[in-house]
């Protein structure tokens, strides 16, 4: 995919856009105004000192007093936080695999700049303690100085001329990572590498295994191990008098501790930061077996090749014995970091190295470019590019100046039949008839099929899109036709846009149809995002220098949207609400806000899935990210009213429901408290009840807080001009997991 690079300059708090939040959480929840807040006001952790400008007004001061749960005086200009470091993350489910879940953490504020000044004052020995293994291909290589994007494609969605840069760029922070990373920052980019290929060229026989339930399993002072020479080593240094107290592993045990209500055995799991301390700690166990090989005369890249993408381990072989003592070395250095490989996730091979879930994926891509078509004078052409690299040659509406936007090109498309095609009932059987023969489940390769539509689909629209423009052109500037090409030109552009509906409305059949069998969080956004294609492409017209002209007529628009409509409807009302896994379809409903109120969904759908009748607001276990995206959605629509005033129940019983000093601790309750304020659709009397159930009842401390919220806005959840296509855009270039 061809993107452009552009050169970071956001200072060390971009470690809290990158590395603190997990992929998973909501589009409308981000650290930017969090971010925003930070550097403004100099707020910063050094040596569990808290520090901020003195400067800083009262109202920024009281917010954050009320943010951190911290008393101090504004004038000190610091405070310690030694005691004040230990806080309660917010835990909360998403779904996994079937009747299982994966429970994902957003560690509290305080930690988030604590995070920040290690990353800042580690950042070399991190570097250096994850480039202790031949094993691993994803490790941190160098501190990032690049971000990349898509280049110029919803841009022309839009309708628009494409400027040189990305305007937006300088409001929607769009980072990646900290650290950029060797070699493979996906893992289906290892599986189509030279290295993987070669690997099966000169091995029979691949072994594939993964640590059981690894980030659970990690012991925190397993780290100090890892930094000083070993287990051993570092129960004899510690025998003999040497203190590990403020080493690199000291530090980074303390950190993953104090953010984890000061628990040690397991690690969070969602944010990058928890990926480099196991990677660190895995390092060493991949050095520890290679070095063992080593003594048995046995080297990696001759012998065997090995590699592993986080927890996950390649092993080519040819000799068994080789295998046997490979696979008894990591037994053995695993158990002595209290881990062990998981048994039902070891797999043999032998050549080819070929496994079911790769053969389902090249069935997957034969069915599209089978099925999803645009056919040109009855021959049909497909197109196997990639659709970033097809779109420096698209051509741009200007005016009719412009050498590449002539008569003569409308003329050529008049003598040309071109068509969209797609069979959904077709489509559908054969990949039921995949999932079959290749003996797979639909998670295995779901979120591969819809990220491969989707990429088909902005393709063929653009495509398509070349010649409908110049007939929607020329339909409006009639005076550049005669009677007979105008009248041609109305009906091939009329024509298109049947067309294209159709086309689009039977692709939503498909990806609903396969979001029905497995609804994931990751599932869900990659249907968000082809969902923010069609919305685009609907709800935009073409723009040049002379004004605009219509794209799709109101009927056409509306038959699309209301497919959307009634297809989240359909998910809502078959889609049973599971307490521990709530998010799964919600997000769904920022696809709905997009494209207006008229295309909502009632109260009583909503009330139905939440199973809500008879139900009282102490009875509802919501998380705050539920909360949050259902508040979001409602806004301040009056037919929403009732679903407003029962989420501020919600709200008050969630905040009762936790004794007043962990409170302060709960990053859930922080998180809620913060963004309740900033809310423009509940009302002032709500702010202060919640202001005087954490102990702010002075008044004239109320009113600054309340004050500098509405300066604020938002820090956490975007209440005001939330836009789907940057927040999709943003979500995909930070996906970690193919």
């Amino acid at each position: 995919m061809k993107r452009k690079k552009t050169e970071l300059k956001y200072k060390k708090e971009r470690v809290v856009f990158s590395d603190v939040l997990p992929y998973e959480a909501p589009l409308i929840f981000s650290n930017r105004h969090f971010y925003g807040f930070l550097v403004k006001h100099k707020i910063r952790i050094e040596s569990y000192q808290l520090l901020w400008d003195s400067s800083m007004s009262d109202g920024a001061f009281e917010s954050l007093k009320f943010l951190f749960g911290i008393t101090a005086d504004k004038s000190a200009g610091k405070i310690s936080i030694d005691k004040q470091q230990v806080k309660i993350p917010f835990a909360y489910k998403i779904a996994h695999k079937q009747n299982k879940f994966r429970e994902l953490a957003i560690i509290h504020p305080l930690n988030q700049v604590q995070v920040v000044e290690f990353y800042e004052k580690y950042k070399t020995l991190i570097l250096h303690y994850c480039k202790q293994s031949n094993f691993s291909i994803r490790r941190p290589d160098k501190v990032a100085c690049y971000f990349y994007y898509k280049d110029r494609l919803h841009e022309q969605l839009l309708g628009k001329k494409v400027d040189s840069k990305e305007e937006y760029l300088s409001e929607y922070e769009n980072l990646k990572s900290y650290f950029s990373y060797q070699d493979y920052a996906n893992i289906y980019k290892f599986y189509e590498d030279y290295h993987y290929q070669r690997a099966e060229k000169k091995f029979q026989k691949l072994l594939k295994f993964d640590i059981q339930d690894c980030f659970n399993s990690i012991y925190t002072h397993s780290i100090v191990w890892a930094t000083l020479g070993g287990k051993e080593q570092a129960k004899h240094a510690f025998l003999h008098g040497q203190s590990q107290k403020d080493t690199f592993g000291d530090h980074f045990d303390n950190l993953m501790q104090k953010m984890n209500h000061d628990e040690t055995n397991g690690i969070l799991i969602g944010p990058e930061f928890s990926r480099i301390f196991a990677e660190i700690i895995l390092q060493k166990i991949d050095k520890d077996v290679e070095n063992c090989m080593i003594a048995q005369k046995k080297y990696n890249k001759t012998d065997y090749e090995c590699y592993r993408y986080v927890d996950d381990y390649f092993l080519f072989y040819n000799d068994e014995d080789t295998k046997n003592k490979i696979c008894e070395y990591f037994s053995l250095a695993l158990k002595e970091y209290k881990m062990t490989i998981s048994d039902a996730k070891t797999k043999l091979y032998e050549k080819p190295f070929i496994t079911d879930v790769t053969m389902a994926k090249l069935k997957v891509d034969a069915l599209i470019v089978d099925c999803i078509q645009l056919k040109i004078k009855e021959s049909t052409v497909t197109d196997e590019t990639d659709p970033a690299v097809e779109i420096d040659t698209v051509e741009t509406i200007s005016t009719d100046d412009n050498p590449k936007f002539k008569k003569e090109k409308l003329l050529e498309y008049l003598q040309e039949s071109k068509s969209l095609y797609i069979n959904p009932n077709t489509f559908i059987a054969k990949y039921k008839s995949i999932i079959k023969e290749s003996n797979v489940e639909y998670k295995n390769i779901l979120n591969y099929s819809l990220a491969r539509i989707a990429i088909k689909l902005e393709t063929v629209l653009k495509q398509f899109d070349q010649r409908f423009k110049y007939f929607s052109y020329y339909t409006k500037h009639s005076e550049l036709l005669t009677p007979a090409e105008k009248k041609q030109c109305t009906k091939i552009k009329t024509q298109d846009e049947r067309n294209i509906t159709s086309f689009v409305c039977a692709i939503l059949d498909i990806v609903f149809f396969l979001y029905s069998n497995n609804k994931r969080i990751n599932t869900t956004l990659k249907i968000l995002s082809i969902l923010n294609v069609v919305i685009l492409y609907f709800k935009n017209n073409y723009m040049v220098t002379e004004g605009k002209f219509i794209r799709f007529s109101n009927t056409n628009i509306e038959v699309v949207f209301k497919k959307i409509q009634d297809e989240i409807n359909l998910v809502m009302q078959t889609t049973p609400f599971k307490e521990n896994t709530q998010l799964e379809s919600f997000y769904l409903l920022l696809a709905l806000k997009e494209m207006g109120n008229e295309y909502g969904i009632t109260q009583d759908t909503i009330n139905k899935y939440l199973c809500l009748e008879d139900k009282d607001s102490k009875d509802c276990k919501w998380n705050v990210l539920l909360i949050f995206v259902l508040l979001h959605y409602y806004s301040d629509d009056e037919k929403y009213q009732s679903g407003r005033r029962f989420l501020q129940k919600v709200i008050l019983s969630k905040i009762k429901a936790v004794d007043s000093m962990n409170r302060i601790l709960s990053t859930e309750l922080t998180i809620l408290k913060m963004d309740i304020l900033t809310c423009p659709y509940l009302d002032e009397d709500l702010k202060k009840r919640v202001l005087r159930l954490f102990g702010i009842t002075d008044s004239a401390q109320v009113r600054l807080i309340l004050n500098y919220a509405k300066k604020q806005q938002s820090w956490f959840i975007k209440w005001i001009g939330f836009n789907l296509n940057y927040e999709i855009n943003a979500k995909v270039s930070q996906e970690v997991y193919s």
